[in-house]
């Protein structure tokens, strides 16, 4: 899982259970990779804002399913419209 030569970091938002699965997956494997990878748990329960800038919001759904899932909502914020008077 190397990413085709990945140097620059990578930011995982999920459920904290897909962490313990990822960390038990490289350990079976002794697999280290080339970049940082940052997991960010999310609440299975509960939505909230995951990452904000000045164009983009994310938020995670919570969804209704057998087993805790999430999904993602990915809005562009309106930009200042350009009107020449």
């Amino acid at each position: 899982m190397h990413l085709l030569g990945r140097k620059t970091e990578l930011n995982l938002y999920a459920h904290q259970q897909l962490k313990e699965i990822i960390d038990l997956q490289f350990s079976a494997s002794h697999t280290e990779l080339k970049f940082p990878l940052f997991f960010h748990p999310i609440p299975p329960d509960k939505e909230k804002v995951l990452y904000e800038d000045e164009s983009i919001i994310i938020h995670n759904l919570v969804l209704k399913h057998s087993i805790p899932s999430s999904g993602f909502l990915f809005k562009e914020k309106q930009k200042a419209r350009n009107i020449i008077k």
